[in-house]
């Protein structure tokens, strides 16, 4: 090991992982480099939803306040008191996303090493105003340039970083581990909601898991199968931060009793069962680089419905015999690709289960992009 004993992981919500895949992924990341030998430290939000813990199986957590009335400002402060307490007891900074990156100044100025992660273009998701992807693009831009290395975890990202500021990033995606087939389990269901076990059946639904907002298009997945003919459920599975779009969302749901909005869940035992027992899996991304919730759909074996986009289509892969397919982020695009394959989905599926998780091993299983970050850390 060179210079750099110690690392501070910062611009994720923190350890244990509840939010979403991105923070799974950072928390991979974490403890892996801390197995590898590394000290690391992560950035938390203080949170009444969870444990204080000193430290996460070797990882050392330091909490910030974050007021959720106040996003995103209060993160952009999250993210600068980080840099500067957790920065003067690290030889290296790991920072994930760039929201922050009109300070990252203050790594240079305590003489840090300075590792960006690039992120997925931020400033293209719609939930921004003008004003905002303005500033983010300001952000990205000032972030990258005090970057000593910027990490792509998409090749879209590094092709982009390349040709907009001049610098070649180091592509190190996220993974997923495989997955064991899980039984399916209504009592588990019972204690997550009580209420779906006698709504739900296996291979009879399709699923949506992810964070319940704009930029992941879930109220055109909504409109889009209500105009289907499938006697197949609809389950929406993730966490909605927004009051008013929550509000508009139910609204959608109340009006098709094939729809279920079930809210987070947390326990990645149901989260893997309802993946593994789908029938299809909705992937409404936009931006955002490489998924972590594509790469555990593939994982599980699912058939992706997913939004026509290079960032999915890279994670997916060309010219492989995985059944994937595409449509517009609208409600009739949408409604046409679920008619096209539902009658054939379980067949479908058959191949899904063997072509997904080849994919994983072949580009996005973890102990190669381990291996990336420990080269990585060790040269800087």
């Amino acid at each position: 090991m060179t210079g750099i004993k110690s690392i501070g992981i910062l611009g994720t919500r923190g350890l244990p992982a509840r939010y979403g895949g991105f923070e799974t992924a950072a928390e991979t990341i974490a403890v892996g480099l801390r197995k590898a030998g590394f000290g690391v430290i992560v950035a938390c939000e203080e949170d009444s939803r969870r444990l204080h813990l000193p430290s996460y199986q070797g990882v050392e957590l330091v909490y910030f306040p974050v007021k959720d009335s106040l996003r995103p400002l209060s993160e952009i402060v999250y993210d600068i008191r980080s840099l500067i307490e957790i920065g003067t007891r690290v030889d290296a900074i790991y920072m994930l996303g760039y929201g922050a990156g009109f300070f990252f100044w203050i790594a240079r100025f305590l003489r840090k090493t300075l590792i960006v992660n690039s992120d997925g273009m931020e400033w293209k998701r719609p939930k921004f105003g003008r004003i905002s992807r303005s500033l983010l693009r300001m952000s990205e831009r000032l972030g990258l340039t005090a970057a000593n290395v910027i990490v792509a975890d998409s090749k879209c990202v590094a092709r982009y970083v390349e040709q907009t500021y001049g610098k070649t990033p180091i592509f190190l995606p996220y993974g997923t581990p495989a997955i064991s087939p899980p039984p399916w389990d209504p009592d588990s269901i019972m204690k997550w909601r009580p209420g779906l076990v006698d709504l739900l059946r296996p291979d009879d639904y399709y699923l949506v898991l992810a964070r319940m907002e704009p930029d992941n298009n879930i109220d055109k997945i909504i409109l889009g199968f209500a105009q289907t003919r499938t006697t197949r459920k609809l389950l929406l599975v993730g966490p909605c931060i927004s009051p008013s779009y929550l509000l508009r969302l139910k609204d959608l749901a109340r009006k098709d009793d094939r729809i279920i909005l079930a809210g987070a869940v947390y326990d990645k035992g149901i989260k893997t069962m309802l993946r593994w027992h789908c029938a299809g899996y909705l992937h409404g991304h936009m931006v955002g680089g490489t998924n972590p919730s594509l790469l555990e759909a593939l994982s599980a074996g699912n058939v992706v419905l997913g939004t026509d986009t290079e960032f999915n289509r890279e994670v997916i892969g060309e010219g492989l015999e995985l059944p994937a397919f595409y449509f517009r982020p609208e409600p009739d695009s949408i409604a046409k690709t679920i008619e096209s394959v539902d009658p054939e989905l379980l067949a479908l599926r058959e191949k899904a289960r063997v072509w997904g998780p080849a994919r994983i091993k072949q580009a996005y299983n973890w102990s190669d992009i381990m291996r990336g970050y420990e080269l990585l850390f060790d040269r800087c």
